[in-house]
């Protein structure tokens, strides 16, 4: 007999291009987004564009800010 197994959660962690695809297919449930702010990248890639989400909550740690979003 064969054991079913569900996946229950996925981690994706990838390129701007890569995680814009499963926000644009709307295919995720949380998001957790980092930022620093005394970072300065003058040439950097923007980041995603988070879609349908409403914020969670929010935790500051050092000089980062993690914000929480979960899927409408």
């Amino acid at each position: 007999m064969r054991a079913v197994v569900a996946i229950q959660s996925v981690l994706v962690e990838g390129g701007a291009r890569l995680l814009q695809s499963f926000i644009d297919e709307d295919a995720w449930d949380e998001a957790r987004i980092i930022t620093n702010n005394e970072l300065d990248l003058p040439a950097g890639i923007p980041a995603p564009r988070l879609t349908n989400g409403h914020l969670q909550s929010h935790e500051s740690l050092l000089s980062d800010t993690i914000r929480y979003y979960h899927h409408d």
